[in-house]
């Protein structure tokens, strides 16, 4: 069961989604900065976030954005 943070970081998440279809970037960045702070120490959530965010970014800050995910990753 989520917790309720993780709940309501979910549902910021998929707003950020929606507004990223939309292309409405600054809206979908404030809901994925608003998902991540609420997710806490949800990692799998706060991956699932932290990826969203980068789609919306111009591409030298989206492939540095994606080097930091994947050097936190333990694969």
């Amino acid at each position: 069961q989520q917790s309720e943070g993780s709940e309501k970081a979910q549902y910021a998440n998929w707003l950020g989604n929606l507004y990223s279809s939309e292309h409405e970037n600054k809206q979908a960045q404030d809901y994925y900065t608003r998902a991540a702070q609420l997710a806490g120490d949800n990692t799998a959530l706060s991956f699932r976030i932290r990826l969203n965010l980068a789609r919306n970014l111009a591409a030298t800050e989206h492939l540095n954005e994606l080097q930091k995910i994947s050097d936190q990753l333990d694969l």
